[in-house]
């Protein structure tokens, strides 16, 4: 099955579609691509140790936001389609809709950490 093209622009607010349009169709899966889990704030050397551990696994990244820190894990979702839809939308999970809680990355920096 071939994968539907999408427009190269910004994804419009859900006022601003046209008829026939859904948000769906300028979505490019990027926050299904990874998941976030928030960590204990490490105080010791021995607990920024357990955090090197899991960055020297590669695919992972840990990152501040608003004083709480967090896991990020880089896989795709296995309900992720090749078009970038959600095979299970109707059926995701909590933590799959934008109004878990988990923030959306935004970018890393240095060492795979984000923020702090």
């Amino acid at each position: 099955m071939k994968a539907r093209s999408r427009p190269a622009s910004k994804q419009p607010s859900r006022s601003e579609l046209k008829r026939g349009q859904c948000l769906c169709d300028f979505c490019t899966g990027k926050c299904c691509r990874y998941f976030s889990l928030p960590i204990d704030t490490p105080h010791t050397w021995d607990e920024f140790n357990s955090i090197r551990w899991h960055l020297a696994h590669g695919q992972t990244l840990v990152y501040v936001v608003k004083q709480q820190w967090y896991l990020l894990v880089k896989t795709r979702c296995q309900y992720l389609s090749s078009d970038n839809r959600c095979r299970i939308y109707f059926n995701r999970g909590r933590e799959a809709r934008p109004a878990s809680g988990m923030p959306i990355l935004a970018g890393a920096g240095p060492n795979g950490i984000v923020g702090g």
